[in-house]
């Protein structure tokens, strides 16, 4: 049988308030009475009624997490960082992946284990798009969202890096490396448009787009490219690859700058000069700003600054 409050306040000669208290972390109780308690519940193995706590304050202690399944090496940190933090405030996590294909039916069947389970909160790692079919729904049941590293309006909660800064600093930092013939990957609008305003500033200096890798490659047998703005670090890596398999060298022919950091990005085979995202953060703000907005906050909203990390792909 489980340990109960009551039989850890009788062990320990206190009341069962004082007990609940302490594992809520109430400032009322001493830091040496809660130390007491805490460690006594470690070593009964206590567990808490969530289910019952849940009735009394019609919260379920869960927060519902969903991503889109591209750039999964990326995410996967932001999820590790959701999770550690719902923890830290005794909240569950459910974490469902969106698929990048046409099966929608599948997000649909996610979306509606998630209102049943009825979570207190929802992130949202994919574009406003897929979401917006169930808004209604999770509006109608007064659940907040908030958008984590995903371009949305700003009238939506969110937590995001400054991309337009990031593309900024990616094309200036090219720029002041001599780099005159740029191109960038234009999936992101508003890294797009950093790239753009830096490009702009430079005398002489010229910027073309493309959307996919290949195109990319294409393209630089048939314009005088010095240099490429990837949209993530994976997709640095391909067109890196993919530049070898020309004969293109990296970066004495061609320059090549990621975007997110990730752990990949570090490796010795790559080494890779990239814009890097604040992960841990990302997914720490997103579960503070659900449970801001449990307790009455309209909209939240935070923009992380972005990092230049200089590596070996920028000559």
């Amino acid at each position: 049988m489980p340990t109960t409050i009551k039989e850890m306040a009788m062990r320990l000669g206190v009341s069962p308030a004082t007990i609940s208290l302490a594992l809520n972390g109430s400032p009322v109780v001493s830091q040496k009475t809660r130390a007491k308690v805490l460690e006594l519940a470690n070593q009964s193995d206590y567990m808490p009624n969530n289910f019952g706590r849940g009735l009394q304050s019609n919260r379920s202690k869960l927060i519902g997490y969903v991503l889109e399944g591209v750039n999964l090496s990326f995410f996967n940190n932001i999820m590790q960082a959701v999770g550690l933090e719902a923890a830290q405030h005794n909240y569950g996590l459910l974490t469902t992946i969106a698929s990048t294909g046409d099966k929608d039916f599948m997000l649909q069947n996610q979306m509606k284990i998630l209102l049943e389970k009825k979570i207190d909160g929802l992130i949202l790692s994919l574009p406003y798009v897929k979401f917006a079919p169930f808004r209604e729904k999770f509006e109608k049941h007064h659940i907040p969202y908030l958008f984590c590293s995903t371009y949305c309006d700003e009238k939506f909660s969110s937590v995001i890096t400054d991309n337009f800064a990031g593309g900024y600093m990616a094309a200036k930092f090219l720029l002041e490396r001599q780099c005159r013939h740029l191109l960038s990957c234009n999936i992101d609008p508003l890294r797009h448009a950093g790239n753009r305003k830096a490009v702009q500033e430079c005398p002489n200096a010229d910027l073309l787009s493309f959307s996919t890798p290949e195109e990319a490659v294409a393209m630089t047998e048939q314009f005088p490219v010095d240099a490429i703005l990837a949209y993530s670090d994976q997709q640095a890596i391909d067109l890196i690859y993919m530049l070898k398999l020309k004969a293109v060298r990296v970066p004495e022919d061609i320059s090549v700058i990621g975007f997110d950091n990730i752990a990949l990005a570090g490796r010795p085979e790559f080494m890779l000069t990239t814009i890097g995202q604040q992960q841990t953060e990302l997914g720490q703000c997103s579960v503070q700003g659900i449970l801001a907005m449990l307790n009455g906050e309209d909209h939240y909203h935070r923009l992380l600054a972005p990092k230049l990390i200089i590596r070996n792909t920028v000559k």
